[in-house]
């Protein structure tokens, strides 16, 4: 990157675009023009835009009350090939603990995420273009490209079925003799290229739902801590966990 022009730079902006290259000219308008207008962007100052395959330094060449023009001008970075897709199936959690997970899953790595809908969730599932606009901007804060797919919230069974042919690492702190750390070690000779990490709800899963889980092969029970962790920081600790073991972080 211009040295010069990086300390322009007033913000990085998420583009839903596959049309993203030099010398082009793309509208901001919606969400990401409010996030401009937050920022007090003005005409001729400089941006960063990007999607999943690169970033681009970018120009505002006409701003109005609805939108704003920007001129693409250079390539910054181009994305890097993607090592694993880290999927986070978990129980709808509260709205504070919710933002949590969703902001810190994005900076240490999550490709996917899935609200999964078990007998004893409460909280209800959070609508997913809300869960779209919280990634986004965790992405645009922590630099990285891709943005996270977010999926239709789906009950524990249905989940299950369609995910047959993946590694679910179960975390349960109650009842497993192995840590997530132990079971990537041990393993290493299997590549965990798809994986899912599913979290159950604050009461825990269901009698019935625990059977079925220890039911399935594709399941591996695990635990992170002696201690029993809150919902949102397992969900973080899964991934963290298996990014060191994996000598991504």
């Amino acid at each position: 990157m211009n040295t010069n022009n990086k300390n322009k730079i007033k913000t990085r902006l998420f583009v839903n675009t596959n049309f993203l290259e030099e010398n082009s000219f793309i509208t901001i308008d919606g969400s990401a023009f409010h996030h401009l207008n937050v920022l007090r962007i003005k005409l001729l100052d400089y941006i960063s835009v990007f999607n999943a395959y690169g970033e681009f330094l970018a120009q505002i060449t006409s701003i109005n009350k609805k939108e704003a023009t920007i001129k693409v001008l250079h390539l910054i970075k181009s994305a890097k090939s993607k090592k694993f897709n880290l999927h986070l199936a978990y129980a709808p959690l509260k709205k504070d603990a919710n933002d949590y997970a969703l902001e810190k899953a994005t900076e240490v790595g999550v490709n996917e995420i899935t609200q999964i809908i078990t007998k004893n969730t409460v909280n209800k599932p959070i609508d997913v273009d809300k869960i779209t606009q919280k990634v986004i901007l965790a992405t645009q804060q922590c630099e990285r490209l891709d943005i996270p797919q977010v999926n239709l919230s789906i009950n524990l069974e249905k989940f299950l079925e369609t995910h047959k042919n993946k590694l679910i690492f179960w975390l349960y702190e109650r009842g497993s003799d192995s840590t997530l750390s132990q079971y990537l070690l041990e393993n290493k000779t299997q590549e965990f290229k798809d994986v899912i990490f599913l979290i159950g709800p604050e009461g825990g899963f269901a009698e019935s739902e625990i059977n079925l889980l220890n039911s399935l092969n594709f399941v591996k029970q695990v635990h992170l801590n002696t201690n029993i962790l809150r919902a949102e920081t397992a969900c973080v600790a899964s991934l963290i966990n298996f990014q060191v073991i994996s000598c991504n972080f």
